[in-house]
Order: C-alpha cells, then structure tokens, then sequence
C-alpha cells in the first residue's frame, strides 16, 4: 500500500492522505519491496488531488512506483522536484547477492 500525503502549508494538522493499493499482480523485487506493474491505474487520482492541492514542490523517497509518478508528475504539471533515497546501507550491502567481491575484483595491470 502507497500513502501519497499531501501536507499544506499553513497548517500540517489538515494534511491528507490518498491510500494507493497494489493489485495483486505486484512483483515481490526485495523481502520488503513489491513493484505493481499495473499501479499506472491511479493517475487520475493522483492528478486530481495534486491538481486541486497545488503543491510548491513534490519529493519523492525512492524509485518504486510512487516515485515514478512524482518524477513524472512535477515534470507535466512544471512543480519542482526533491528526490532523495533512503535506504539502510550496511543491511543491504551484508546481503547475499550470488557474487562474491573477491571473484568480481580484477587485478591492476
């Protein structure tokens, strides 16, 4: 589940929050990372309330579906973008991945 929250200016306490689902045609890509290629079915909605919000900037938090919409939305409706990534380093870097570093390192010549 996605939450595009839309936080105002003058008074964050009036902030909303538009719950996008994942159809179950979702790819498990990590243990806690799914990718629905079908999420393009929320446009309209995600339009609409960006529309009727008029947001200064949009951020986004990543690449997943919802960051490609706000990529793609704050290009069409000409807002500026902030993108950052965060992510747990360490953790994922201590993940088996099939390769072994010691086998991809070539000697210098």
């Amino acid at each position: 589940m996605h939450q595009l929250k839309l936080l105002p200016k003058p008074r964050p306490a009036s902030s909303r929050t538009l719950e996008l689902p994942r159809s179950r045609f979702s790819i498990r890509m990590e243990k806690d990372l799914d990718f629905d290629p079908l999420f393009f079915r929320h446009t309209s909605a995600i339009r609409r309330e960006l529309k009727r919000f008029q947001p200064d900037i949009i951020h986004i938090t990543g690449p997943s579906e919802l960051g490609i919409f706000g990529a793609f939305f704050a290009w069409e409706l000409g807002i500026p973008l902030a993108a950052s990534w965060h992510t747990n380093v360490h953790e994922y870097a201590a993940r088996p991945h099939g390769l072994d570093y010691q086998q991809t390192r070539r000697p210098l010549r």
